[in-house]
């Protein structure tokens, strides 16, 4: 017969309760454990599938504002076909501009001072705008008289009125000595946020996702924000950077309820107390059993 100091019978740890506790942190350990790499392997999943979703959304308005960008190069020809002056340019750019869904107006700057806006109503403002003597817009336009490629200046505040960017292609045209001259610019003003609505870039409101178009500021260092689904500041998105003439755009994407889902989390957190449960109670069932079978 088992004297009381027998050790089975006195060590809390050797009693069918003290061997289910002990299980139970066991479980609950491991169990806390699994949970935790699911849910970072999860995470990483969902991030990175938003990140291909955010990449080609990227990539629609990079080809969106590229389409029409491409107006420029047809507008310098003109002007250097006719060297330097383009009869009906008005008539001509109306033409054009409905295979420039992105193009907002068509301009021509001859000296940098803006002479023609194609359509002029909304526009008249611009006329007359000397874009290499304007401080605050002259940067991207010195820029591309001095590097001979297309630049895009903004998005800023238009003077017309609205928010918009503009593309300017620098013209040369060859003068007697055989050198070239800066003749001026040929220049595509694109609106936001008209040309961000032609793109998919909408459509992740209805997903649940937000999302922020931004750029940092050449002049200030700060960030501006071009468009967003949100005024509030996303938390930990998955980012994909455009690429621009002379400069960079980002698109920010992250989930409107964040990484960590509540109704996936439950789940989880169900099973997880199920299976904590069966395991305590077969710990205890098997000290039961052991101890009965010691008696």
């Amino acid at each position: 017969m088992p004297s009381a100091a027998d050790p089975d019978r006195t060590s809390p740890l050797k009693s069918p309760n003290g061997v289910a506790l002990a299980a139970l942190s066991v479980v609950v350990l491991v169990t806390a454990a699994v949970i935790w790499y699911l849910e970072v392997r999860q995470i990483a999943f969902d991030r990175a599938r938003l990140g291909e979703h955010a990449a080609n959304l990227s990539h629609e308005v990079e080809v969106e504002v590229e389409r029409a960008l491409t107006a420029t190069y047809a507008i310098a020809a003109l002007v250097r076909q006719g060297h330097g002056e383009v009869r009906n340019f008005d008539a001509v750019a109306a033409e054009m501009l409905p295979f420039y869904p992105g193009a907002d107006s068509l301009q021509l700057a001859p000296g940098g001072v803006i002479g023609h806006v194609v359509p002029l109503a909304g526009n008249e403002a611009a006329i007359g705008h000397d874009v290499l003597s304007d401080p605050k817009r002259n940067k991207e336009a010195f820029l591309a008289r001095d590097s001979g490629r297309l630049t895009l200046a903004g998005p800023f505040n238009l003077v017309q009125g609205g928010l918009g960017a503009v593309g300017r292609l620098p013209v040369y045209l060859d003068g007697d000595d055989g050198k070239q001259t800066f003749w001026g610019f040929a220049g595509v003003l694109i609106r936001f946020p008209d040309v961000i609505e032609k793109t998919r870039l909408h459509e992740l409101v209805g997903l649940g996702l937000d999302y922020e178009l931004s750029r940092i500021h050449p002049d200030t260092g700060h960030k501006q924000v071009i468009a967003t689904s949100t005024q509030a500041a996303l938390e930990d998105p998955v980012v994909r950077t455009l690429r621009m003439p002379n400069g960079q755009w980002d698109l920010a994407v992250v989930k409107r309820e964040g990484w960590i889902s509540p109704f996936r989390m439950a789940m989880k957190l169900s099973f997880g107390l199920v299976f904590c449960f069966m395991g305590w109670w077969a710990a205890r069932q098997w000290a039961e059993l052991r101890a009965h079978r010691a008696g």
